[in-house]
């Protein structure tokens, strides 16, 4: 560095496959043909190309301006994680990187960062010889400094779900923020020194240099990403330009003749320059040769104030003096085209709107929202009262014996077809061995879901026992942010509520064990061949039946036989219904009503709220759906009424006639076995979702635990820093004092002497000569705070 400024290098990066990405994705998510935008996708490729390697000059400054304006309408019609930008660090000792993150926010910034490195740049070009090129510069780094604030700001207020490096995190970017405005200070300082302003007025401006300088080298100690050449660069400045506003304080002083002043203030001024003297060897040539000279006139002129004041003024130096108040001129620019790219883009200044036709991806976005409603929808209110109904006889058959009880006395000897149809479904659906696999498997889920939140209590246990090992050596007087139970107790909540959930569900696990290993034999036999099934059904003895009952039975059958194929029409009912939701789009009306809103209200704010009344009336296509389930209803009642009828009459005449009761009661037995089956594979499929679902939420819960923990890390350490520079400060700001004071505890004159210390001495003549002892054990210390007295 042989400017005595610095300037901040940029951020690299590497061609990417942008324009290919956003091609791919309109072409998977979009609606629109991807060769419809091909000249915009050729021009973005153009645009970043164009920025990889910028120079330092207005043109770049304008490639960088451009492409940043252009990206961010891009984040308005794609998403924002469609492509994955790469980015290197250049603020260490070495290139670090690339970091590479999909995300149109991590673009942005690494974009207004080199913004304003350029800015640092071109203010370091500038021929500061020259008034007005000085004042260039100045605005150069003030610019600067806006574009690195605006990077914060925007990290702050959007990138709650982004991870920047640690070279584009707080402390990094606040680093070089106050760094831009100290060195805009020092040159708006430089023009007042060479117009021959007041020398109270440079004395402020001095200072506020100086205070920047501090307050970068406080921020840096929140960042790991610099050189320590910065550091010591920084640290020289701050206590050079410290330096030079007590020179031109005591300049002041002389102009009041205040003497003794004069000399405090060249004393507090050489305090200062002592403070850098070791930092000097790592620092530019020019900034070192600067620091020299002004050493140099302090010295000499604090050695003649001294002289004149002892010799001729004989005024006492005091040891405080009139504090300098600061005189910052520095302030935020303006950059609209940073913090408003839409209303920039309008100027016409940064080309035409790339994309201007393509529907904005949150439009796509609302339409699968829409899509995933209308779905939700019609298993809700269409699919799931279907199959209810259909659960609802089948049950009400089942109470009443139907049809094991028909069957057995139609046909004695051959097994119902209802029967065999159910074995056969039974054997389809895996029989037990599926049920056993899928009780594994929610096992299994369970155990993970307990470990899952058994490591988030270990880590949040591990958080507060750092924590609390902090609070123990800082105190709790600086340790002052909440215990870590008061901060995490939205986690600890959520937690609780999940272990909550996972018990529940432990003990209905239990229930369906317990239902499985009580149908298992049954089931087994239920689902064995036809040969193997007729060996456990009792046959009964051919009877002839009589008229009345053959009849009975008859009419029986034929309503039964009604309620199988009123089970088929409500099974291609729901296939038809599922295809029409499949196929019945709501896109073309949500970009109907999006056209709209551009044309007639440009400056309504568009959301998923916006199209309610379009789903609203798109919905009410189903309602032909939803009456013919008001249909099935009145139709399932009215054969349920009929079956009442039929069934007590046939059971009337079968036991007149005599019936064989244990065919039956095995009939009635496998046909509850049947429907336990069901009923146990519809439990275990809620169980794996509900698991799933819970699994899923223990991840989400870790994850946000794992950003708590490095938060409360980052914030630690931040912590340890700023108390250990408030303490290190106190240290800088009372150099007499640590020179002047006694031990904090004065050992009594009669205190024996340490042995060791004794022999020591006795070696030593020097340190044996005979000395008369003080009454006073400080009389004859000279204290820096009294000043020098003669006479």
């Amino acid at each position: 560095m042989q400017s005595n400024l610095i300037f901040v290098p940029y951020r690299a990066t590497e061609r990417i496959e942008f324009g290919s990405a956003l091609r791919d994705i309109i072409d998977k998510e979009y609606y629109q043909t991807p060769s419809a935008f091909e000249a915009d996708i050729q021009e973005v490729d153009t645009l970043r190309n164009d920025i990889i390697q910028p120079g330092k000059t207005p043109s770049d400054l304008a490639l960088l301006k451009r492409y940043y304006v252009n990206l961010s309408t891009l984040e308005s019609k794609f998403p924002k994680d469609v492509v994955e930008f790469p980015w290197f660090g250049t603020l260490g000792y070495r290139v670090t990187g690339p970091v590479k993150i999909k995300s149109f926010l991590f673009e942005r910034i690494n974009i207004i960062y080199n913004i304003g490195a350029l800015y640092t740049q071109m203010a370091l070009d500038q021929d500061r010889s020259n008034g007005e090129a000085l004042k260039k510069a100045c605005l150069y780094f003030q610019y600067a400094a806006t574009h690195f604030a605006y990077i914060n700001k925007l990290a702050e207020e959007e990138g709650s779900t982004l991870t920047l490096p640690l070279d584009l995190q707080k402390g990094t970017i606040d680093t070089l923020r106050l760094l831009c405005l100290a060195q805009a200070q020092e040159l708006f300082w430089q023009k007042a020194f060479g117009d021959k302003v007041k020398d109270s007025l440079i004395a402020r401006l001095a200072l506020q240099v100086s205070d920047y300088y501090d307050q970068a080298l406080k921020a840096v100690t929140h960042s790991e990403g610099f050189r320590s050449e910065w550091v010591s660069h920084m640290t020289v400045k701050k206590c050079h330009f410290e330096a030079a506003a007590e020179y031109r304080a005591s300049l002041v002083s002389v102009s009041s003749s205040k003497y003794g002043e004069e000399v405090a203030r060249l004393q507090r001024a050489q305090i200062s320059i002592s403070a850098a003297s070791t930092q000097l060897k790592f620092v530019s040539q020019t900034v070192k040769a600067d620091f020299e000279g002004l050493s140099k006139t302090v010295s000499e002129t604090l050695k003649r104030a001294e002289k004149d004041n002892d010799l001729i003024y004989l005024q006492d130096v005091p040891t405080d003096v009139t504090p300098i108040v600061k005189a910052p001129v520095t302030k935020d620019m303006q950059i609209d085209e940073i913090v408003k790219p839409f209303e920039a883009l309008g100027t016409g200044n940064y080309g035409d709107q790339l994309f201007k036709d393509l529907l904005p991806f949150y439009v796509i976005q609302v339409s699968h929202a829409y899509r995933e409603r209308q779905a939700e929808y019609v298993e809700k209110h269409i699919v799931t009262p279907v199959r209810s109904l259909t659960r609802i006889i089948h049950k009400f058959l089942f109470e009443r014996g139907l049809p094991a009880s028909v069957d057995s006395v139609d046909k004695p000897l051959a097994i119902p077809a209802t029967l065999l149809e159910h074995s056969q479904e039974v054997r389809g659906k895996g029989g037990v061995q599926n049920l056993r696999r899928v009780f594994a498997d929610i096992q299994t889920l369970c155990v993970s879901g307990e470990r899952l939140l058994t490591g988030a209590r270990d880590r949040l246990s591990k958080e507060e026992s750092e924590d609390e090992s902090l609070r123990s050596r800082q105190g709790s007087k600086h340790w002052n942010r909440p215990p870590s139970k008061e901060a995490a107790s939205d986690l600890y909540r959520r937690i609780e509520e999940l272990e909550g959930y996972l018990s529940q569900a432990k003990e209905g696990d239990k229930v369906i064990e317990e239902r499985m290993r009580q149908v298992e034999s049954p089931l087994e036999i239920l689902g064995s061949e036809e040969k193997d099934l007729r060996k456990h059904i009792p046959n009964s003895e051919a009877r002839k039946l009589d008229p009345s009952l053959r009849r009975a039975i008859v009419d029986l059958k034929d309503v039964l036989s009604k309620i199988q194929r009123l089970e088929i029409e409500r099974e291609e009912f729901i296939n038809v219904v599922e295809v029409k939701s499949e196929q019945f789009n709501i896109l073309p009306k949500i970009i109907s009503e999006y056209k709209s809103i551009q044309r007639d209200f440009k400056d309504l704010k568009v959301d998923e709220t916006t199209f309610e009344p379009v789903f609203s009336k798109h919905i009410k296509n189903f309602q032909t759906d939803l009456d013919f389930i008001e249909k099935q209803k009145i139709t399932q009642k009215k054969l349920e009424d009929e079956i009442d009828v039929l069934n007590d009459k046939f059971i009337h005449l079968n036991k007149s006639q005599g019936s064989n009761d244990d065919r039956e009661k095995v009939l009635r037995n496998l046909e509850a076995v049947y429907a336990v089956f069901n009923d146990i594979l519809d439990n275990m499929s809620q169980g794996l979702k509900f698991y799933n679902d819970l699994n899923s939420k223990c991840q989400e819960l870790l994850q946000d635990i794992d950003a708590f923990i490095y938060k409360r890390r980052v914030e630690a350490r931040d912590m340890e820093a700023e108390l250990n520079s408030k303490f290190q400060q106190m240290d800088l700001n009372s150099p007499r004092r640590e020179r002047s004071s006694s031990p904090k505890k004065k050992l009594p004159t009669s205190t024996v002497v340490n042995d060791a210390a004794e022999i020591q001495r006795s070696k030593s003549p020097a340190l044996i000569a005979p000395r008369a002892k003080p009454a006073n054990p400080n009389a004859g210390l000279w204290n820096p705070d009294s000043g020098i007295k003669f006479g």
